[in-house]
């Protein structure tokens, strides 16, 4: 190291290796290796251990962040999923540590738990609150996809194509978006509402036709309601392009 002599030199050398020993780097790091592997159980019970080896550690913001991530990632594997214990950590640590790199992070997964188990009006806050404080998130476009989602699930149909159709005009390739568009154009064939949601399916195939040809129901839908209508020469060319036979037509004109 150049500038320095070879007792300072040796004198930083055992500064760094008693400040790893102090904040427990080398368990740190056997826990996060677990982690990577994606050996959660054990990657949890590392990392929940060295809160209590290391309580003074300089790197128990990464542990309490990263042990929320490994609870939640058991949990989510499991047949019916109850994330109360991630949800406890991941509060735990955002409250703890509110200016971690991880932080933003955590409150997106805060704000996605109550929002699947139904806690409407705690995701809806906490998605915004993500917005508002920090307007260049990476995570800012799931936000904005699961606000308008929010919109779909509670009926507010016209609300939540406005909110899609925003996403979109800012980021044209956003496939959540573009899923979201649809289902709203299906949740209004289900209501047989069938000219809002031909416009909408018809907009949608002429914006984004590679995607129609990947998603053959679409192609199906649009044949249904083209043959609700009687127009039998469009219908049958949908029903074609789904790959479906459709019922029998009369003899077109």
């Amino acid at each position: 190291m150049k500038g320095y002599s070879p007792k300072e030199i040796r004198q930083l050398v055992t500064k760094s290796e008693e400040d790893k020993e102090k904040n427990g780097w080398e368990d740190y790091q056997k826990a996060l290796k677990k982690f990577q592997e994606g050996d959660y159980p054990a990657a949890a019970k590392l990392l929940g251990e060295f809160k209590k080896q290391y309580p003074e550690s300089k790197y128990l913001g990464h542990i309490f962040y990263l042990k929320a991530e490994a609870e939640y990632r058991i949990t989510f594997k499991e047949s019916n999923p109850i994330f109360d214990r991630s949800l406890a950590s991941y509060k735990f640590a955002i409250r703890q540590f509110p200016k971690s790199k991880f932080y933003d992070h955590a409150l997106l997964k805060v704000a996605t738990i109550y929002d699947d188990i139904g806690y409407g009006l705690e995701a809806r806050t906490l998605y915004n609150q993500g917005l508002k404080s920090k307007p260049g998130s990476l995570y800012n476009e799931v936000r904005k996809n699961s606000l308008a989602a929010m919109l779909m699930k509670e009926g507010r149909l016209d609300d939540a194509f406005n909110a899609f159709q925003k996403i979109l005009r800012k980021s044209p390739n956003n496939l959540e978006a573009k899923a979201g568009i649809f289902e709203i154009a299906n949740k209004l064939f289900e209501k047989k509402d069938y000219p809002r949601a031909l416009k909408i399916f018809e907009a949608g195939a002429r914006r984004w036709s590679s995607e129609i040809n990947e998603r053959p129901e679409i192609h199906f839908l649009i044949a249904e309601i083209y043959f609700s209508q009687k127009d039998y020469k469009k219908a049958r060319k949908h029903f074609f392009q789904s790959s479906e036979p459709g019922p029998g037509f009369p003899e077109c004109p």
